[in-house]
């Protein structure tokens, strides 16, 4: 009778602990993947920075130029 309980006890241990393990590589490849695309979103943000400043820049120098040409 007492070797059932035990038994029972770690199956039901057993069951828990591969379980756990699952859940936690499941998250793992979720965490995984969320981190690759945030990584990707900031590179995206990056680039879109840069191109604004560029297009900044070129505005400015239209600015320049057509103060240039009003005062003539």
């Amino acid at each position: 009778m007492e070797n059932n309980k035990s038994d029972r006890k770690i199956a039901v241990l057993t069951i828990s602990l591969t379980c756990s393990v699952a859940l936690n590589f499941g998250l793992g490849i979720i965490s995984h993947s969320n981190a690759n695309k945030a990584a990707d979103a900031i590179d995206q943000i990056m680039i879109a920075e840069e191109k604004v400043s560029d297009v900044r820049q070129e505005l400015a120098s239209l600015k320049e130029v057509k103060q240039v040409e009003e005062a003539k």
